[in-house]
């Protein structure tokens, strides 16, 4: 293309000094040795600006290759080139926030084997203090065992718990799962939840109120991963609301589906941690997004979130210290 614009211009050049002998220098004549010189001129700016163009392109790709990724290349408004520059611009865009993204997940990757070798190292060393206790201390009487074994049976299946939750994000972030959505009983699924925190409630002294539909409530999800969204939300309010004194359970129905609250009148959360607090590994001042206090991973909220978004749900979270601390899961109907 080059070849041919450049062997145009010294054609008309040539042309233009003959014309200048041919031609009588008349208006007519003058006329046409501008006009060819218009276009002469013409085409050696399309020359020039297509070279440094190219020039500019293979340059912006030299940056992309050393990773600097900070320059844009300027579209001109009517640049015969600029649907490819903006796929240039574009690309680099997309390169840049993958870039950033990656950081971010290998920060969270650190802080996650971080905060995982320290909770599991501090039931696992308290474990171990109890059995050297019970294999050392011959003296111990049988009710002194007893209560050993017991504290070793609970940190023992906290731990178990927390291994869980770990394995659990996991194999979500991965998308090494499968949900068995089948048809079911929304409100079935919570009473069955509630009766394996009903010890747990009355030994904390809460009051609790229920407010759940006589009739069914069906929607279409995998029965495991509804029963594990709602025991980390019911675990997290009940650990955090006790010092409130109450626990509340309400299912209500929307136009198309259903909203499970449950609320706590404990300490709440401040509101600047409110759009933190399902993320993995997020500990704020008085963070809940912990199962259990002293044995969660920091995973149960944002685990419950993600599950909820695999069913087409979502889950939100508002909160008055002292007053009331509610979240709120959506579930769509059947």
């Amino acid at each position: 293309m080059f070849k041919f614009e450049l062997g145009l211009i010294i054609f008309l050049l040539i042309l233009n000094i003959t014309l200048v002998f041919l031609i009588e220098i008349s208006l007519f004549g003058l006329i046409i040795i501008i006009l060819l010189c218009f276009v002469t001129i013409i085409l050696l700016y399309r020359i020039i600006k297509r070279k440094n163009l190219y020039q500019l392109i293979l340059n912006h790709l030299k940056d992309i290759s050393t990773g600097n990724l900070n320059r844009r290349i300027h579209i001109g408004d009517t640049d015969i080139y600029s649907e490819l520059l903006l796929v240039l611009n574009q690309i680099t865009e997309r390169l840049q926030e993958e870039i950033i993204k990656s950081k971010e997940a290998d920060g969270i990757r650190k802080r996650l084997l971080s905060n995982i070798s320290h909770d599991i190292r501090t039931p696992l060393t308290s474990i171990l203090g109890y059995l050297e206790a019970l294999r050392d201390d011959l003296a111990l009487d049988k009710e002194e065992r007893e209560k050993y074994l017991n504290i070793l049976l609970i940190k023992a299946v906290n731990l178990k718990e927390m291994i869980d939750e770990i394995f659990q994000m996991a194999r979500l972030d991965a998308d090494d799962f499968e949900l068995d959505f089948q048809l079911f009983d929304l409100t079935e699924i919570i009473r069955e939840c509630l009766i394996d925190f009903l010890p747990g409630i009355k030994q904390k002294g809460l009051d609790m109120k229920i407010d759940i539909p006589e009739e069914e409530c069906i929607i279409y999800a995998d029965r495991l991963s509804v029963e594990r969204i709602i025991d980390n939300i019911l675990k997290n309010s009940i650990e955090y609301g006790k010092d409130g004194g109450f626990i509340g359970i309400e299912l209500s129905h929307t136009k198309k589906g259903f909203i499970l609250s449950i609320w706590d009148k404990g300490p709440g959360i401040e509101k600047k941690e409110i759009p933190y607090v399902f993320e993995r590994l997020y500990m704020g001042n008085k963070s809940r997004n912990k199962s259990l206090v002293g044995s969660g991973s920091g995973l149960g909220l944002a685990i419950a979130k993600k599950l909820l978004e695999e069913h087409g749900g979502k889950i939100t979270l508002e909160s008055i210290p002292w007053e009331k601390t509610v979240f709120q899961l959506y579930f769509p109907g059947n």
